[in-house]
């Protein structure tokens, strides 16, 4: 009887030694598992297809964070935007040069392209507001201007009769 108890005991450290194990260092577990418990065959597949499960998916969520890191979203959609805005502007620059040749001046707001040389007038895509225009009082000069979000270029961003 006293080998029962102690072989109970003994049973129910090594159950206790094998599943902390199996729960704080996987691999040394498994090998606990194998090697120790009597536990049926079926109970040990399905630790170990769960922890390869687990552990699958710790690496696959792993590689996503890294991934929307190194991808920087928000960053993207600061660059995508200020690429846009330096396209309106120069479509804007292109529409102003056009103006300029048929009326000899620049007009005094953008009202005077839209719907003849752009269909709509660009916005900012982050305000959805119009761009800064300035017209020299002389009507022979202008300056259009749009305020850049990403930090390599952050800054005014602005056109004139010159070009860029």
């Amino acid at each position: 009887m006293v080998k029962r108890g102690s072989e109970s005991k003994v049973s129910e450290w090594k159950t206790v030694v094998t599943v902390l194990a199996l729960v704080l260092v996987y691999p040394v577990g498994l090998v606990l598992m194998f090697v120790w418990m009597k536990w049926p065959m079926w109970v040990k597949v399905l630790v170990l297809l769960v922890g390869l499960v687990l552990f699958v998916v710790g690496i696959l969520v792993l590689v996503a964070a890294v991934a929307l890191v190194a991808i920087d979203p928000a960053g993207q959609i600061r660059k995508a935007n200020d690429v846009k805005r330096k396209y309106d502007l120069k479509a804007i620059n292109n529409c102003l040069t056009q103006y300029y040749v048929d009326n000899r001046r620049y007009p005094v707001t953008f009202d005077s392209l839209v719907p003849g040389c752009l269909v709509e007038f660009p916005l900012d895509p982050k305000t959805r507001e119009p761009y800064e225009y300035r017209l020299a009082p002389d009507g022979q000069d202008y300056r259009v201007c749009a305020i850049l979000e990403n930090p390599e270029e952050s800054g005014q961003f602005c056109v004139d009769k010159v070009g860029l």
